[in-house]
């Protein structure tokens, strides 16, 4: 299917149902193909066109992107996982809705398909584990494990964490590789540098 210009197809569909849109060769289901970049990069739209003049006590799902299987074993056909966009802003009498994006997951032979388990708000705050999230970050680990957050780098590298504030200082803390792997505390970029605290495998604290 063509536009004015009927050397330039705006919809193909290839012999193997594969559809393209800007592209006669679909390596896809669906290929959306463009040139473009920016705001007018090849993009796929999802609208939503219900309207209300109060938003407060609607926290459904706008759109979403979903994930199915149709195997009928066990407690399928359910949904895999989906990533969807729902109103989070719920104070005073909103007319319009915000947009927070949502990541669910499902266990193996889960009974009612996907389960949240990761939130972005409105305002860009990240949940993993809650979807109430009170801070830029925030993990939640509803069990007895007592994990909730993990630095892993491999026997070449030191696992660390940086805290910056810009232009002004950084401290950084984790274990040092080249050094015994002790666990310290600098004010750098690296831990093997501007050591102010140091504890050793036996627990000594320098």
């Amino acid at each position: 299917i063509g536009g004015a210009n009927m050397d330039a197809p705006l919809v193909s569909v290839d012999k193997s149902g594969r559809l393209g849109i800007g592209t006669t060769s679909p390596d896809t289901l669906l290929d959306v193909s463009s040139v473009n970049r920016g705001a007018t990069a090849p993009t796929i739209r999802i609208t939503n066109t219900f309207g209300t003049g109060d938003w407060s006590g609607d926290t459904n799902d706008l759109g979403r992107f979903e994930f199915f299987t149709d195997d009928p074993s066990g407690n399928a056909p359910y949904t895999l996982g989906h990533i969807a966009i729902k109103n989070d802003f719920t104070s005073g009498t909103p007319t319009l809705p915000s947009g927070a994006m949502i990541f669910a997951t499902t266990t193996y032979n889960a009974s009612g398909g996907a389960t949240e388990r990761m939130r972005i708000t409105s305002t860009g705050e990240v949940g993993i584990g809650t979807n109430s999230p009170d801070l830029n970050l925030h993990l939640f680990a509803n069990d007895t494990s007592g994990k909730q957050f993990m630095i892993d780098q491999d026997s070449t590298g030191d696992a660390v964490m940086s805290f910056r504030l810009t232009g002004v200082s950084e401290y950084t803390m984790g274990i040092d590789n080249s050094d015994g792997d002790k666990f310290k505390i600098a004010n750098s970029g690296t831990v093997g540098t501007a050591t102010r605290m140091t504890i050793d495998s036996s627990g000594r604290v320098g």
